[in-house]
Formats: structure tokens, sequence, C-alpha cells
């Protein structure tokens, strides 16, 4: 069962990936003062669909900074 955290982090992780990137998974791993979140991301558009650093980073930074604002 999710809490109230993990969904926030759904939340926000998906809205910060667009097509043609797109979840290929997602790990949230809470513990008491701190959280792991692991984004697994697949291009649809490659045929492989192997994603670039620069995606993964366009991703990382603007749910970072969403995650920031949680606090």
């Amino acid at each position: 069962m999710l809490n109230s955290f993990d969904l926030k982090v759904r939340e926000i992780v998906q809205k910060n990936v667009t097509y043609p990137i797109e979840i290929f998974d997602l790990k949230i791993n809470s513990k008491s003062s701190h959280s792991f979140i692991e984004i697994v991301l697949d291009n649809l558009k490659h045929p492989t669909g192997s994603v670039t650093i620069s995606e993964c980073e366009v991703v990382s930074r603007s749910v970072s900074a969403e995650l920031d604002e949680l606090g």
C-alpha cells in the first residue's frame, strides 16, 4: 500500500515525464530520515528504448526541483 508521500512522488514524476519518454519503473524506498527514488525511463521512439543522459538530466532536475518544494 502506498502512503501519501509515495503517491505525491509518483504524481510529480509522471507530470515531468513527457512523450516520447515514459516511466519504465519507479521505486521509492522511504526510511525515517530520507527517501531513495529510482526512476527508470524508456524512450518510445528509440528502437531499443534507450534514453540519453540529457533526457535523464531534464527529468531528474525537474523532479528534484518539485521534490525540494515539498520539503
